[in-house]
């Protein structure tokens, strides 16, 4: 059977059971879960009073036969003989009766018919109650109870509404619903809900309004009728209701007048004498406006910003020694036009303190060093702690004026260290005592250390797709091993960096036992795979690029990576697969060989000749620095979390090994240039190992904000690798072909296969700071990137095998290769005149400083802001051109405004962009404007650089 005929009738066979899969599961009936929601009236929860009636009252019932009426069993003089309950429809008449005080057959009572009025209200189900009294000629008492009740609401409407969306309103006044009861004093809240969400965006002016309006005829009737056809009711299931009391239906219906927002133009300290108002101002939330206020949020008036300000400048004022100032509530006036509004702040600051002091109280606590090494050298194994080096984790000196802020962080520091020993429910005490004489403040730290705890085990939440083992090979301490509150912390951290879930929490609980702990690990997935689609243009360059991509960086939550990628334009055709295993195999006890295996072709056409390879290359990865890792463990744990991704970490440290395989073909017959150093339609091997040192301690693989990155490659490319005999191979096989066909004769005239010999070296370094310790405003990430790369072609060019630079991922505002030394060369006619030649450079230089910061992040659209420089040199010149320039470079004529090309010999640009994480990936849109430009009739450039490159593309910028 033909292979190709066997595969589509498998193929077919597969699809149809498929589909009939899919239709028989689409015709199965589909469980109902939903559960209906019970709209139940608040006010019903408030009854209170005895759930149950008395024997008489019971009685009463059961004698008048009727409902909602008590009967007594005979006529009594100023005894009530009769109670009737009017005016319930909606409301049981028994409810109403339960909270009564007034009983049937007892003597009549104006006070109790009062009680009786007050309990009736409470259940906030009537608007109006009115009791009837009436003396029968026996002298017996009649009383009736006329309710109204409260109209129940039917929908809720909102009017006015313009700069705050309908939803947002409604999603804060969630508690009140259709068919509650209409109840005036609940529905005022939700009235001054409303208002607090204008407030708080700044609309302080804003005004809210209700009113209830009865429900239309005809929106009761389409509500009926849609939930009719809603549920399927047959004509027969239909209730007849024109007899039925409808209840009295309103609308709740919002009428809002935003106003402008409230600006404020002007903020004022009183009172504050060692506190500048510079430096109040500078830490407040509320800011007075500007120039930029116009477009912005920046000086609008909100009033949980002046709430967060009190707190704020109580802070500065104990952080400035001032522990018994106070803040009184801020004189806030409104102006006349009602567009501005002035905030004074009040501040009473009292005595200034510094500090005096300081002493630990407690247990495990030694104060002679002689008598705690003796401690630390008995065979006991109990823990003690020296006095001194507990108080060297207090920064503050004697003298200074207090800080309450760092002390509490020295507190943690305290804290930290006891966890880090285990004792996980340590309690320390700051206890101050004040000299007023001398204005010190003195500290007494009582620190109580608790049992000793081990980590009986670890559970791991949220990882549905996620392999525990793969969460679990992160931790730095194992289950049975003594609490440590810094290797948890590390833990967390490594976990994050994997890039595989939005956020990661750590808590812990106590076990069955005193001594004993268990560690709690939730993590919230994020999807680790997906379809990337995009494109790119360029207005001088090759024009539109498409981009396809189908990724996992966390393949069958095995930790896994796996990528296929095409690249497809006019110019390039490119195919990658590529496969990674961080943990393939285990030697030596913990550590893992990661294994990476890449496969791949791509046919690219350049300006002057298409360069043809296919290839792939195997690499396998060890971590060098993990016996040094005990020396890291003790950095990390006395720095700062924040900090803690620029401190060396030995076990981020690994040493790379590949090895790569690759045939290349050049041809460039649709050019008019033949260079020979191209070695056109020659194949040519190329067998290389390279090894790297890579140090990777950015925080996340995937989108890292904090940490850097280092990574030093060496690609030692010989024939004695395995190209020779690849070469040989070829040129054998072409041998045996029969020399007496055309193909045999065409293959005698092909040149012979030849190795490639060349070094090239590689360095890469990337570093990465967030701002969200320094600014209110989270998400601003500053990413810096330099690469220098060389190429020793032992004097045999190879000019494939160069340096290019332009493009998106390289030197955005310049067309892709366009950065490239230039040469004169023949044209094949000898009488056609010399044309250029972009020949690449053997060094390149090039790098990228990029401020990214969040526009939505509901969408997680961010903006970027970037400046790129870089450019290549050809043998003849020296990086920078230090030293005098080659003919080459002086033949460069170029725009440069900033002198950045003539002083460091490298091409700039700036640019801004955006960048969506899109269900499909990361896709960037950027626009680069070089700063140095090529003018017209450059060399290879004839038309000059363009004022402005855009391009679209997917993945991160390094």
């Amino acid at each position: 059977m033909d292979i190709q005929n066997y595969f589509s009738k498998l193929l077919f066979f597969i699809c149809f059971v498929c589909v009939n899969l899919y239709a028989n599961m689409a015709q199965m009936p589909k469980q109902n879960n939903k559960t209906e929601k019970l709209h139940i009236d608040p006010s019903l929860t408030e009854l209170g009073g005895p759930l149950s009636f008395d024997e008489d009252t019971k009685n009463a019932l059961l004698r008048s036969k009727e409902l909602g009426v008590l009967l007594a069993k005979e006529e009594q003089p100023h005894h009530i003989y009769r109670i009737d309950i009017k005016g319930t429809f909606k409301v049981e008449p028994d409810a109403v009766i339960l909270r009564m005080v007034s009983k049937i057959g007892q003597k009549y009572s104006a006070l109790k018919v009062s009680q009786d009025i007050i309990e009736i209200n409470k259940m906030g189900l009537f608007s109006d109650i009115q009791v009837y009294k009436k003396q029968l000629a026996s002298g017996a008492i009649l009383l009736k109870y006329v309710l109204v009740e409260v109209p129940t609401i039917f929908q809720i409407t909102i009017n006015g509404n313009d700069v705050v969306s309908k939803d947002e309103i409604l999603k804060s006044i969630s508690g009140l619903e259709q068919y509650q009861a209409a109840k005036t004093s609940y529905i005022k809240n939700y009235q001054e809900k409303i208002k607090e969400l204008y407030v708080g965006k700044g609309y302080f002016l804003a005004e809210v309004d209700f009113v209830l309006q009865k429900t239309s005829f005809n929106d009761i009737s389409a509500r009926e009728k849609n939930g009719i056809e809603n549920n399927n009711i047959s004509p027969e299931q239909i209730v007849d209701t024109t007899n039925v009391y409808a209840p009295d239906f309103v609308d709740v219906v919002f009428t809002i007048k935003e106003s402008a927002k409230l600006k404020v133009n002007q903020i004022s300290i009183v009172g504050n004498k060692y506190l500048s108002e510079k430096i109040i101002k500078e830490n407040l939330r509320t800011q007075e406006e500007h120039l930029l206020s116009i477009i912005s949020e920046w000086g609008t008036f909100r009033k949980d910003f002046v709430d967060m300000d009190l707190l704020i400048i109580e802070k500065l004022l104990h952080d400035n020694g001032m522990l018994k100032a106070s803040v009184l509530d801020p004189i806030i006036e409104l102006s006349a036009s009602k567009a501005h509004i002035a905030i004074q702040y009040r501040i009473e600051e009292n005595k200034q303190y510094s500090l005096g002091s300081v002493s630990v109280e407690g247990d495990l606590i030694e104060q002679s060093k002689i008598i705690y090494d003796l401690k630390k050298e008995s065979k006991d194994q109990k823990d003690v702690f020296l006095e001194s080096s507990l108080l060297e984790l207090i920064t503050q000196k004697y003298g200074e004026v207090f800080n309450k802020s760092q002390m509490s962080v020295d507190m943690l520091a305290l804290i930290k260290k006891y966890k880090d020993k285990g004792y996980a429910y340590v309690n320390v005490s700051p206890i101050p005592t004040f000299d007023e004489e001398n204005d010190l403040v003195n500290i007494t730290i009582k620190i109580e250390s608790g049992p000793k705890v081990r980590i009986k085990r670890f559970e791991i939440e949220g990882n549905d797709k996620t392999k525990d083992e793969v969460i679990r090979r992160q931790l730095k301490i194992a289950q049975g091993e003594y609490y440590s509150a810094s290797l948890l912390e590390m833990s967390e951290e490594n976990i994050k960096r994997l890039g595989y879930f939005e956020s990661v929490e750590i808590t812990d609980r106590p076990a069955d036992t005193n001594d004993s702990m268990i560690v709690t690990i939730k993590v919230i997935e994020k999807n680790t795979g997906g379809v990337q689609l995009g494109a790119s243009y360029n207005t001088s360059g090759e024009g539109i690029m498409f981009r396809g991509q189908i990724s996992n960086q966390n393949l069958f939550g095995r930790g896994q990576s796996i990528s296929l990628s095409v690249d497809w334009s006019y110019y390039r055709r490119m195919f990658d697969l590529s496969f990674m295993d961080p943990y393939a195999f285990y030697i030596w006890k913990e550590n893992a060989l990661s294994l990476s295996v890449t496969a791949y072709n791509r046919e690219i056409t350049y300006e002057d000749f298409m360069r043809n390879s296919s290839g792939a290359d195997i690499g396998l990865g060890y971590p060098l620095g993990s016996f040094l890792s005990k020396y890291s463990t003790k950095w990390l744990k006395k720095s700062n979390p924040y900090n803690r991704p620029y401190v060396l970490d030995f076990d981020s440290l690994y040493f790379y090994l590949s090895y790569t395989a690759e045939r290349v073909m050049i041809n460039n017959n649709l050019s008019s240039i033949k260079r020979w150093d191209l070695f056109q339609n020659t194949p040519r091997y190329t067998t290389s190992i390279k090894p790297t040192i890579r140090l990777d301690q950015r925080n996340n693989r995937m989108f890292p904000s904090r940490g850097y990155y280092i990574d030093f490659s060496t690609e030692f490319a010989h024939e004695y690798f395995g190209s020779k005999p690849l070469s040989l191979l070829e040129n054998n096989i072409t041998k045996k072909q029969d020399p007496n066909t055309m193909k045999a004769g065409l293959l005698y005239l092909k040149p012979k296969a030849q190795p490639n010999n060349f070094i090239r070296y590689i360095t890469n370094l990337r570093f990465y700071y967030d701002f969200d310790q320094w600014f209110i405003w989270k998400g601003f990430i500053l990413k810096a990137n330099l690469e220098l790369g060389v190429l020793n072609d032992f004097g045999n060019p190879l000019l494939f095998e160069n340096f290019f630079l332009g493009g998106i991922n390289s030197l955005r505002g310049y067309a892709s290769r366009t950065i490239s030394p230039v040469k004169k060369v023949a044209a094949i006619n000898p009488f056609d005149k010399r044309v250029d030649f972009k020949i690449g450079g053997n060094k390149e230089i090039h790098g990228s400083l990029e401020l990214e910061f969040p526009i939505v992040n509901l969408i997680k659209l961010n903006g970027v802001l970037f400046f790129d420089y870089g450019n290549v040199f050809s043998h003849e010149d020296n990086l920078f051109y230090i030293g005098n320039k080659s003919l080459n470079a002086k033949s460069i004529k170029v725009k440069d405004p900033l002198k950045i090309y003539e002083t460091f010999g490298l091409y700039s640009s700036l640019g801004f962009g955006f960048r969506w994480v899109s269900p499909m990936g990361l896709l960037r849109f950027e626009w680069g404007f070089p700063l140095t430009s090529r003018k017209k009739g450059n060399p290879s450039l004839p038309l000059g650089d363009a004022p402005v490159s855009f391009e679209f593309g997917g993945g991160t910028s390094f």
